[in-house]
């Protein structure tokens, strides 16, 4: 077999590589260039015969592909016995297609008659693929939902209706041209072998994860390069890969990662020291060169540059092998949490340069979970770790998969075809919570959903107007209407899950003669008329039709007005509304995060402030927590800030909301963290007893 294998090989090579030279081949000898790379994975996995793996054009015949299906059937594991039963057939006495035969892959073509010679058409072989499956899985169905879209679907036998349907469903089987698939149509040799290895892949990949856990998420990852991007369903999977200097526990404290300690030489610079014998996954070990080529490489990148960016690239000093002293460009306290961030994960310097520009489909880390497979639009597999540092994960295999859609992603937990459904709709809520067979997972998170009021116009210079509007706002009963209740209603401008909350906020009640009396005293007794801008978001327009419609009973008339979303930053940047509706998310869980670019007077505009709110003793107070070391002292500074916010109300303050997912009943040690970067290494499949 060695043999075989290595001349098939050096077949392709010599086809695909001196493609332009002199050679001995004519051109329909040549695989077409879709075909290439599949047709070489095709012989990795020995699905191929030398045969086949010439005159890619010809058609494929019954003969030939009675052999590659018994290698596909070999290659998913199945075992072909010795012995070669009596043979049926009167044409063929070849031991591979009775082998076939045995296995229930082939029939006679009628009667006796094999007809091995005779060319086979696209639909016998869809029906031999889903055969061999069949041999390897007895309990095999391929269940199918959707209707095709093929406009030859007529022509298509009974017989082989079903096969093609799963092929298409599963993207092993595809049209010729835009909508047809030809069933009558002779398969040609490179069509047959890359049918064959689509199906290896698909089945493969159910077989590898029919005991994974299995996540799903609204969207499918970016890129797994942690200076690439800065979206959610990247970062869920880079935490499972990589690790940081430091972490945060789901109390948003700080406690070692990849450094087991560090200190404060002085206001600026850090000493970290690494723990010792870490491997990444690629077999290197974590030196203090990999931490200095991580920061200075995640400086330059766009995507991670405001979170490393108070790094000063110049002084970062390798101490040695396993110290290294980091200095930002000015006394900056929350450094450390920004430590934590997934975008501060650590690379492998040798990695990185060797994957070049591809190396966020490579990703190497120190994790539990080291990166396996990317089937791109599908699902991204992960596999633990068997040198991880730390303790093991639970799991072999995580799969993360994209289900855009609510209703669909819900229905998948429903079947049992996920374990952890992400953001489960509210509309879900209840479903989740009656259904024995889930579990609804839910905590407050680092958001805030606000209203912004333009404290540089008229009449919202005036903070008795400002404080007004959010006593006449029942915040209750809109959070009960746009989010079925589920989120807490916000006291001021940070969610409860950030360090520095202050607790001894309340929310503003609903109290419209109170509302009245302010508006009185601030010269509108007659209240005014104003706008409040939203983006096409249908939560955002729900937000902004119920506050219109309560400032009504304080003789506020509100206009909503809706505008792209490219028109909404730049003129909620630019000063120009009056009243509108955004987010905001403390993810690195400091206060510096939630408060600095939200309200002081610097950060007017596009860096945060978009309400052009400005109080002196606000700035002060941000400015010398920044640099404050004693964190008591810091936390202080914070609680003033928020009293200070809340009082003089530059915002409606609306909610933070909560983290929603939906958990099978036999998921175990599955924890909510603040970030949304769980752990999934302490999640385990509760199995059957």
């Amino acid at each position: 077999m060695e043999k075989i294998t290595k001349g098939i090989v050096g077949m392709l090579v010599f086809t695909m590589v001196f493609i332009g030279f002199t050679t001995p081949f004519t051109y329909a000898d040549l695989p077409s260039q879709w075909a290439e790379d599949t047709i070489s994975q095709a012989i990795s996995h020995e699905l191929t015969t030398e045969k086949v793996l010439s005159d890619y054009q010809k058609p494929i015949t019954r003969e030939e592909f009675s052999e590659v299906a018994v290698n596909l059937y070999k290659a998913l594991g199945g075992e072909v016995e010795e012995e070669i039963h009596e043979n049926p057939f009167v044409d063929t006495n070849n031991p591979i297609i009775l082998q076939a035969y045995n296995l229930g892959i082939i029939n006679g073509k009628s009667g006796t008659i094999f007809a091995p010679d005779e060319p086979i058409s696209r639909q016998e072989l869809s029906v031999m693929l889903v055969r061999t499956i069949k041999a390897i899985d007895s309990e095999f169905q391929p269940v199918t939902k959707e209707d095709m879209f093929f406009l030859d679907m007529n022509e298509i036998a009974t017989w082989a209706k079903e096969e093609i349907h799963y092929l298409f469903e599963q993207g092993i089987i595809k049209g010729v041209g835009a909508l047809s698939i030809d069933p009558t149509g002779l398969t040609t040799r490179e069509q047959a072998i890359v049918l064959t290895m689509r199906a290896y892949e698909s089945y493969d990949r159910i077989i590898r994860q029919a005991d994974a856990l299995i996540v799903a998420q609204t969207s499918e990852a970016r890129s797994l390069d942690p200076h690439a991007t800065i979206d959610k369903p990247s970062y869920r999977v880079m935490g499972q890969i990589y690790e940081t200097l430091v972490k945060q526990n789901e109390n948003m404290e700080i406690e070692p990662g990849l450094a087991e300690s560090w200190k404060h030489i002085d206001e600026q610079t850090i000493e970290f020291k690494l723990k010792e014998v870490v491997k990444f996954h690629n077999g290197e070990e974590l030196t203090s060169e990999d931490v200095k080529f991580t920061f200075q490489r995640g400086i330059q990148a766009p995507s991670t540059g405001h979170i490393l960016g108070k790094i000063d690239s110049n002084e970062i000093e390798i101490i040695d092998e396993y110290t290294i002293r980091i200095s930002t460009t000015e006394p900056y306290t929350p450094i450390l949490p920004y430590l934590a961030h997934v975008g501060a994960s650590i690379l492998n310097q040798k990695a990185v340069i060797e994957s070049g520009d591809d190396y966020g489909n490579n990703p190497i880390g120190t994790g539990p979970f080291k990166f396996e497979m990317w089937q791109r639009g599908e699902s991204i597999e992960l596999s633990k770790f068997n040198d991880y540092h730390g303790e093991a994960a639970n799991e072999d295999l995580i799969v993360f998969k994209s289900i855009p859609i609510d209703t669909d992603r819900f229905e998948a937990l429903k079947e049992g075809k996920v374990h952890i459904a992400y953001d489960i709709s509210h509309d879900n809520i209840k479903e989740t919570e009656e259904n024995e067979q889930f579990v609804l997972k839910s905590s407050a998170d680092l958001s805030a959903t606000y209203i912004g009021l333009n404290a540089k116009k008229e009449p919202y210079n005036n903070i008795k107007v400002r404080q007004a509007i959010n006593y006449a706002v029942d915040m209750e009963a809109i959070v009960e209407e746009v989010v079925n209740g589920a989120a807490e209603i916000a006291s001021g401008p940070l969610s409860s899950k950030v360090w520095a909350f202050n607790q001894d906020l309340n929310p503003y009640s609903y109290d419209v003669e109170k509302a009245k009396e302010l508006l009185d005293e601030a010269g509108y007794p007659n209240g005014f008329k104003t706008s409040i801008y939203i983006n096409d978001n249908p939560q955002r327009k729900d937000i902004a039709r119920l506050i219109a419609k309560q400032l009504k009973e304080v003789d506020i008339d509100v206009e909503v007005k809706i505008v792209g979303w490219g028109e909404f930053l730049d003129g909620s940047a630019n000063g120009d509304f009056d009243m509108f509706v955004l987010g905001w998310v403390t993810i690195t869980g400091d206060p510096d995060y939630g408060l600095y670019p939200m309200f002081h007077s610097s950060q007017f505009g596009s860096a945060g402030n978009r309400n052009f709110y400005s109080n002196e003793k606000v700035d002060k107070l941000l400015d010398k927590a920044r640099t404050e070391i004693d964190p008591e002292v810091r936390k202080e500074y914070y609680l003033e800030v928020q009293e200070i916010i809340r009082e003089e109300a530059p915002w409606i303050f609306a909610w933070t909301n909560k983290n929603l997912d939906g958990i099978r009943n036999n998921v175990k040690g599955f924890n909510q963290h603040s970030s949304r970067i769980d752990e999934l290494s302490e999640v385990y499949l509760e199995k059957d007893m």
